[in-house]
């Protein structure tokens, strides 16, 4: 069991994704005992090994834990106010999202003054036919990417993107406009709008969202709904270099661009 959780401990705190090498000579383990291990870590989902690279993440089974013991605390307390703000620019509900290997896990939600909302905290969903998801998508490497793209997608409504190639496009749309848009993609008449909340170097390390019904964010409203979320995203990332010295804003730090026409 110690080995396994300094296994564990290894792939969490690596700064790049680490190899199977990697980790048995982190943990002084020989190839075969870090190998049988992982195999065991990664059945019962606490680690997922990438099918193109080979490389060890932490999986979704390790965050679900995590989440329910709601230790996000350093996370969430910083980004409220923008997400308490951005509630009451957009009426809509607000959520903060954090992105694992191959799925993302809501963490946080401001509900709206309105009474038909849901509650995501949690939950993931799928990457192909959510703001959340396409957002993610964006920041997959090409060969990631094929891979991803290589499976099947799932039909939830009509409006869902299942042609890779048509996929393809919209997510080249998400990395050029800096934020991604799902219209009742999920679910017929429920729209919603992402933003990336970025290090110093410009990964992804959290996610502001909106959404709610169709009437409640409109097309003709994308994108004075867009100039807020992506302002927001902007401010927790602020706010959070303020509790952390390393994400300090300086030279050469990436900067948003103004939301482009979501049209």
């Amino acid at each position: 069991m110690d080995r396994a959780v300094a296994l564990l401990k290894a792939v969490a705190t690596s700064a790049t994704p680490p190899s199977l090498a990697d980790l048995a000579a982190a943990c002084r383990l020989n190839r075969v005992t870090a190998w049988r291990l992982l195999t065991a870590l990664e059945r019962h989902g606490l680690v997922e090994r990438d099918a193109v690279s080979l490389r060890y993440f932490v999986g979704y089974e390790a965050v679900q834990l995590a989440s329910s013991a709601k230790d996000y605390g350093p996370l969430i307390r910083p980004a409220r106010h923008a997400l308490q703000r951005l509630c009451a620019e957009t009426g809509a509900t607000v959520n903060l999202s954090i992105p694992t290997h191959n799925s993302i896990v809501t963490i946080d939600q401001i509900d709206g003054r309105h009474l038909v909302t849901v509650n995501w905290v949690g939950r993931s969903a799928p990457l192909h036919c959510t703001s959340l998801g396409k957002l993610l998508l964006s920041s997959y490497p090409k060969e990631k990417l094929d891979s991803f793209l290589r499976h099947p997608l799932q039909r939830y409504t009509p409006s869902t993107l299942t042609n890779p190639a048509r996929l393809r496009k919209e997510i080249e749309s998400v990395k050029r406009r800096g934020y991604g848009v799902a219209l009742g993609e999920f679910e017929e008449g429920f729209n919603g709008l992402s933003a990336p909340v970025t290090d110093r170097d410009g990964r992804h390390i959290a996610y502001v969202s909106v959404s709610g019904p169709a009437y409640r964010i409109p097309r003709e409203r994308l994108k004075g709904i867009a100039r807020s979320v992506v302002r927001a995203a902007e401010e927790v990332r602020r706010r959070l270099g303020q509790a952390d010295g390393a994400r300090e804003s300086g030279p050469g730090r990436p900067r948003h661009r103004p939301p482009a026409d979501p049209s």
